[in-house]
């Protein structure tokens, strides 16, 4: 009897190199086949210049899903006005999240802070206007992100969270889930590994962040790490992987509104 395929859902890549190139997405959707397992992937944008390479993938392939937003990396003085046309394109094109979005408070971003808070919150009312789910990157602004978050009614993921347990939870409460990445497999993220076993499967998904996080010993980014991240949930839990994978799974189909089939 042929073995069932499961869906696996990567919430969280950057797929703009496709359009140039397909070779390593066919050589992972070839690795998944063997695997007999099906990928969905949440493509994210940065930027109004790459809302438009985005959206071409979604429609070549029906198994990637466009996430639109002005990550806080590119976010200007000029970013305001970028805002009535990702309104315009959330009211016509199929856009299944806002993302990727967020505050970055390093010392290399600190300059644009007023800017970052400013399109963030428009950007948090377009999602509540138009009941999108949100891929958040945060990095020195939890407090600052928390207090936007907790005043409104909105769910989706904290990307790529490397954060005390305290800080993580806070996330939860709001109603967001935990993206976990190839940094998982690395053997002195104790932080990344103790989040995985407090949390369990009930508030995490799956991400590779493709393609910039590689695998430990790994040349370069994969889409199909995936499967070695979930592998990696599965150990730290002590479950199968097929249940870790239907778990995470459910998740993302619940923030996302994908379809099971």
């Amino acid at each position: 009897m042929p073995k069932i395929h499961l869906m696996i859902i990567d919430t969280h890549c950057h797929l703009d190199s496709l359009l140039e190139s397909s070779v390593d997405f066919l050589d992972s959707l070839s690795i998944f086949q063997n695997d007999h397992l099906t990928p969905h992937f949440i493509a994210m944008s940065v930027s109004p210049d790459n809302w438009s390479a985005t959206l071409k993938l979604s429609l070549l392939y029906p198994n990637i899903h466009a996430s639109l937003g002005i990550h806080p990396w590119y976010v200007t003085a000029q970013s305001r006005a970028s805002l009535q046309s990702l309104e315009d394109l959330l009211n016509v094109e199929c856009v299944v999240a806002l993302g990727e979005i967020g505050l970055d408070f390093s010392a290399t971003y600190q300059h644009s802070k007023l800017f970052q808070m400013d399109v963030l919150e428009a950007q948090l009312s377009l999602a509540e206007k138009f009941s999108k789910p949100i891929s958040i990157h945060v990095v020195k602004a939890h407090n600052e992100l928390y207090q936007s978050l907790r005043q409104r009614s909105m769910t989706g993921i904290i990307h790529g969270l490397g954060s005390s347990l305290e800080v993580a939870q806070n996330y939860v409460d709001c109603g967001f889930k935990i993206g976990v990445n190839g940094v998982l497999l690395r053997g002195n993220a104790h932080r990344y590994h103790a989040l995985v076993r407090y949390f369990g499967t009930e508030h995490l998904v799956l991400e590779t962040d493709y393609p910039n996080v590689k695998l430990p010993g790994q040349a370069k980014s994969n889409l199909h790490d995936s499967i070695r991240v979930a592998e990696q949930v599965a150990t730290l839990l002590g479950l199968s992987f097929d249940d870790v994978l239907k778990t995470l799974n459910d998740n993302a189909e619940q923030i996302f509104q994908l379809s099971s089939s």
